[in-house]
């Protein structure tokens, strides 16, 4: 009995020593662990990086339905650290194209959209922006005032 226990012990540290210098092994063990800790923290580190944007946006009614006032401000959400401050959206109202063209390219605003007279019916708004990215919160400040 203390012979097969010798002779199993021999074979069991051979598999343990052969295992352990297999270059999967080692990367399962060292590797894979940093990788999913890189996967983990990358992400929040982005994210703390990210500074709430105040933007100021213009709009044309053409529909006359909205009931936005003249200079409305909405408070979108932030990604980012905890107790970050979140972006705020103020929304101006022109009456022509050309006011807010004017506003965007000087640098007033930072974009501006045009609610056309068949938005009921349709449900497309123009959007003109000089960066072609539009920011989340700013999606959701659109989504939010926009109610007729």
């Amino acid at each position: 009995m203390s012979k097969l226990s010798g002779k199993t012990f021999i074979v069991a540290r051979h598999e343990f020593l052969k295992t352990i210098k297999r270059k999967e092994f080692l990367f399962m063990t060292f590797a894979f662990p940093l990788l999913l800790a890189g996967i983990a923290i990358i992400p929040s580190l982005l994210a703390s990086t990210t500074l709430a944007e105040d933007q100021r946006v213009g709009y044309i009614d053409m529909t006359g339905s909205f009931d936005i006032p003249e200079s409305s401000t909405s408070e979108g959400f932030s990604v980012g650290p905890l107790g970050a401050k979140p972006s705020t959206i103020e929304f101006v109202k022109y009456e022509k194209n050309s006011e807010a063209r004017e506003a965007l390219q000087s640098g007033q605003i930072s974009s501006y959209l045009i609610v056309p007279a068949n938005f009921l019916e349709t449900g497309v708004i123009e959007l003109y922006m000089k960066k072609r990215k539009t920011p989340e919160s700013l999606g959701q400040g659109y989504k939010r005032q926009l109610q007729p």
